[in-house]
């Protein structure tokens, strides 16, 4: 993320909670085995979670780099990048 100049270095995860689902207005994921995962526990809350793709009107998935190389963490962030690119356009459209 530092060669792309994004500070993460105050990031912590947080476990996904009723809560959260249900004070956000969009939760995108990157597989569709994320969402699926999701909407087993919160099912009420399918009208707001999508994969970043599908929610861009692309199919598959952005496939975890977890475990992978220093290049597979740089080309995932870079396909993350261009489909959060299209998703600005596309809220920017709404």
């Amino acid at each position: 993320m530092e060669e792309m100049g994004i500070d993460i270095r105050n990031h912590l995860a947080r476990q996904l909670t009723y809560e959260l689902l249900e004070n956000s207005d969009l939760v995108l994921t990157m597989t569709r085995a994320h969402k699926d995962t999701i909407l087993s526990y919160y099912p009420s809350f399918s009208n707001k979670v999508f994969t970043i793709y599908e929610y861009i009107g692309k199919s598959g998935d952005i496939v975890d780099p977890f475990g992978g190389d220093i290049d597979t963490y740089r080309a995932c962030a870079n396909e993350i990048k261009q489909a959060i690119d299209i998703l600005f356009d596309k809220l920017k459209e709404s």
